[in-house]
């Protein structure tokens, strides 16, 4: 099987090749009900995850809420 490299929140992680947004966060244990991402500095609309596919070198970044005030 083919693998990537991908930075998660400046963390290098591998996946397999062809991954979607919507797999890489269930195999990182994140809950894509309240994320918000961007790959490359660029926001992906949440009904993309499970069509995006990752590429080799991307840039992720996972935005979860904060609440206070």
């Amino acid at each position: 099987m083919t693998m990537i490299t991908v930075s998660v929140n400046g963390e290098t992680k591998t996946f397999p090749k062809g991954i979607t947004i919507k797999e890489m966060l269930k195999q990182l244990s994140f809950h894509d009900e309240w994320l918000g991402v961007a790959v490359n500095k660029e926001f992906v609309p949440k009904d993309a995850f499970e069509k995006t596919a990752l590429k080799s070198g991307d840039e992720v970044d996972v935005l979860a809420p904060v609440s206070g005030g």
